[in-house]
């Protein structure tokens, strides 16, 4: 009987206690889950992933006056370094930082996010795509001045 008295309160109190913290959410907040195969590149081709520093011939006109900022997009068969996917120019050729690339086999082209920035500015939304031959070889270099303006970003819509 105490057995009995001890589940009929457990399932009683349960059903005041519970569905206040069991009552679905009412306004849902989607969640978005990012997946990326990168790390399954070698097995499903058989090929063997490489570390390359991407080199760079700036390109005043790209640089302008205030500067360019680049964000590797991954994309068969290159996927950036996680802590080495942005760069910075300056109208002077500085720049502060580098970027690294792991690819399968260098490609023809690398494409990257782009704005005009300066230095110090916070990362911001940019303005579209650049899409960059590389330099024929055995090196990751690329000549900015061969690199080619895509769309930008508000013409996807």
């Amino acid at each position: 009987m105490k057995k009995i008295l001890n589940t009929f309160f457990i399932i009683h109190f349960s059903f005041f206690i519970f569905p206040a913290v069991a009552a679905p959410d009412p306004n849902p907040i989607p969640r978005i889950n990012v997946f990326s195969t990168s790390t399954d590149w070698e097995a499903i081709t058989g090929l063997r992933l490489s570390q390359y520093d991407v080199t760079f011939t700036p390109d005043p006109a790209l640089v302008g006056q205030k500067g360019l900022e680049l964000y590797v997009m991954d994309g068969f068969p290159c996927y950036g370094q996680s802590d080495r996917t942005q760069i910075w120019f300056g109208p002077n050729n500085k720049t502060n930082g580098a970027i690294s690339v792991i690819c399968l086999y260098i490609p023809k082209t690398i494409t990257f996010a782009w704005r005009n920035a300066d230095r110090d500015a916070l990362q911001d939304t940019t303005t579209g795509i650049l899409e960059c031959p590389t330099k024929d070889g055995n090196s990751f270099e690329i000549d900015m001045r061969k690199c080619t303006k895509g769309k930008d970003w508000k013409e996807y819509r």
